[in-house]
This record gives structure tokens, C-alpha cells and sequence, in this order.
């Protein structure tokens, strides 16, 4: 019989998470029982009688990436001067699986990292995070995936092909219905631009010989967090930049992550001194090679906002009329800034590191 303060965790999660009898499952699965809980930035911190964990549903798009983070944690702690400490995912004692199977979704448990926010109101904070990322990037590259269970590379202008193909449905749909809603008009007028912007990238990836490129990259780094966003940094207890929330880990080139990293500290900010004195750090620490800075130019002026968006009004159908309207107008403002930024990436370049890289030209008139 659970004691009063048990029996209100055990309804907490239940709540949480959707679930029936989740501590029941927990210790089921793992033999660890469940003294406290709490929500803390889409994880849930569980505090148990064999030490703290975190909690973390997963989607069905990310178990790939947590088959891969399984082949990487046990790789990533056996170095000895190791860079990112990367939790490694809990087995069950019942089946051996990593990924819990609840009754509503699925969930992985892992060992809980200690440590605080990052504050991001000093420059060093970003320049520590740059020095981690490109150091784990460079790390990566020594990394091999398992014979056995051999790990698909990811190249970009595959998914691009698919996202561009799907946007051309949408876009299509959104014409030929015989009664358009004000989504169906919004998507119309955007459509073209966006259709022709996506073409667009995979020409200028065909231009730049970018599957070359980014094979060629793999000495440079074969490892992407994906998601290195603010809210995924704390300082450790030793004050290190450390990332977390390795749900999106991915075997492709390390470029998506820098690109993805100047924009967050772009938006963040909008000190163009900072992005300079970013890459300058980056580079310091594992320099980037000239032909990967048109990689770069590419993720900046992807719309990847904008198709997300997309994703969540036609697949997900998560809006209402009025806010998916409202969704895409702001992805186009977001993709406007993105462009203007790439524009001045490119100047900056020029007359920082004397590097020129190609540019979609019609894309910033």
C-alpha cells in the first residue's frame, strides 16, 4: 500500500504523462522506485531510491536518433578526455530495451545531469557554448557507427527533395480546393515563393557539389545534436557548457548545427559583432573548411520554420483557422530575417576571413 506522499506522486505522473500506474511501470521496467517528480522544461525529473533520472517522451520521428544516441553515449564516455557527457538511456531489466512502450506513448529514462541555465547575458557564455560544440564536433569525427547495426548517413538534399515535394502538395491543394479557406488563400499566395525558394536551394546544392562536399566533411565531424538551442545548455558542476536533450542526435555533417547555432545567437541577440567573434571561436577551435561555409549559406536561408509550420497545419492539425494564418505570416517574417542575415554572412566573410561564398542571388534582391 502506497504511503500518502507516494500515492500522490504516482497520481502526478499519471497525470503528466497519460499513462495508468506509471510508477508501477517504472519499477517494473528498471526495479527503481519513484520517491518525487517534477516537470522541468518538457522532462520530467524523477527523484528514486537508486538516484535522480529524467523522464523524457519521445515521438515516433526520434527513435532513429535514439538508436543512434545509443551507439554514441557508451562511445562518448569511454574517452578519456571526452567532451559532452551524453546520458545513456536506461535498459529495461525485462526486455533490454531502451525506449519504455507505455499504454498512451513512449518514453526513454536516463541518468539526470546536474547543473543550472545557462544565462546568456554575458559574451562568454556564448563563445563557452561555441568552444563545446565545435569541440564535440570535432570529436564526432573519430566516431564509427557499429558494424552491425550500421547507422543510414544523412544527406540534407535528400530530406529537401522530400520536404519540397510535400510543400508542392500542400501548395497544389491548397489552389484546386473549390472552397478556399483563408489558410488555403494565405498558402496560395506564399506557395510560389516558397516552392521556387526550395528549388532554388537544391540547384545551388547541385552547384556547389554539396554531396561531395559533405562527404568530404565527415573528417570534420559526423555527429549533430540538432537542436542546440539555448534552453538546451546548462554549465555543469565543474561550469562547463554542456548540451542536453540529445532526442534529435543525428549522423550527418556538422554544418546544419553551426548554421543553426548562429542563427540562435543571432535572434538572440542581434549583435552582429557576437556572430563575428562567434566563428572566429569556432574556427579557432576546429577550423572550417572554405568549401563548408556554402553549406552554411544553405541551412541560413532554409525555410525550415516555415515548413514546420506547414507540417503542423496540414499533417497535425493543430490550429484553428485564424492561428494558422497567423503561423505562416510570421514564418515568412522569419524567413525574411533569415535571408537578410545570410546576405550579410556573406559580406562578413568577404571581409573578415577574405572567403567568398556563392549566394542565391535572386533570393536578396
Amino acid at each position: 500500500m502506497l504511503s500518502q506522499d507516494l500515492k500522490e506522486v504516482s497520481e502526478q505522473l499519471d497525470q503528466w504523462t497519460g499513462e495508468i500506474h506509471f510508477t508501477q511501470l517504472l519499477e517494473y521496467h528498471y526495479g527503481v522506485q519513484v520517491l518525487s517528480a517534477r516537470p522541468i522544461a518538457g522532462v520530467i525529473y524523477l527523484e528514486t531510491d537508486q538516484g535522480p533520472y529524467g523522464c523524457k517522451r519521445i515521438k515516433k520521428s526520434e527513435l532513429d536518433s535514439y538508436k543512434l544516441l545509443i551507439q554514441v553515449a557508451p562511445w562518448m564516455e569511454s574517452l578519456p578526455d571526452r567532451v559532452m557527457e551524453i546520458p545513456m538511456p536506461l535498459s529495461s531489466v525485462k526486455n533490454k530495451k531502451h525506449v519504455l512502450t507505455g499504454f498512451a506513448r513512449n518514453y526513454v529514462i536516463y541518468p539526470w545531469i546536474h547543473g543550472e541555465s545557462m544565462s546568456w547575458n554575458q559574451e562568454q557564455d556564448w563563445l563557452d557554448a561555441t568552444v563545446q560544440l565545435a569541440s564535440f564536433h570535432k570529436q564526432s569525427a573519430e566516431w564509427e557507427p557499429e558494424t552491425k547495426k550500421k547507422m543510414k548517413w544523412i544527406d540534407s538534399s535528400e530530406i529537401q527533395k522530400e520536404e519540397a515535394h510535400k510543400h508542392e502538395i500542400y501548395t497544389l491543394a491548397a489552389k484546386w480546393t473549390e472552397i478556399p479557406n483563408q489558410v488555403d488563400l494565405t498558402l496560395s499566395r506564399m506557395g510560389t515563393y516558397y516552392q521556387s525558394l526550395l528549388e532554388s536551394i537544391q540547384e545551388y546544392d547541385e552547384k556547389i557539389a554539396g554531396r561531395v562536399v559533405r562527404e568530404q566533411s565527415r573528417v570534420n565531424g559526423k555527429l549533430c545534436h540538432n537542436n542546440c538551442s539555448r534552453k538546451n545548455w546548462i554549465r555543469d558542476e565543474d561550469h562547463k557548457a554542456q548540451l542536453v536533450d540529445w532526442n534529435q542526435l543525428s549522423y550527418q555533417v556538422r554544418t546544419k548545427d553551426v548554421g543553426d547555432w548562429l542563427l540562435t545567437a543571432y535572434r538572440s541577440t542581434g549583435s552582429k559583432e557576437l556572430i563575428t567573434r562567434i566563428i572566429k571561436q569556432y574556427h579557432r577551435t576546429h577550423p572550417i573548411e572554405e568549401e563548408e561555409h556554402a553549406l552554411i549559406y544553405s541551412r541560413l536561408i532554409y525555410p525550415d520554420h516555415y515548413l514546420f509550420e506547414c507540417n503542423q497545419i496540414f499533417e497535425e492539425q493543430i490550429y484553428f483557422e485564424t492561428t494558422a494564418c497567423k503561423k505562416l505570416t510570421e514564418a515568412k517574417e522569419i524567413t525574411s530575417k533569415k535571408i537578410a542575415f545570410a546576405s550579410w554572412y556573406v559580406e562578413m566573410m568577404k571581409q573578415e576571413f577574405n572567403k567568398k561564398v556563392p549566394t542565391l542571388y535572386w533570393v536578396h534582391l
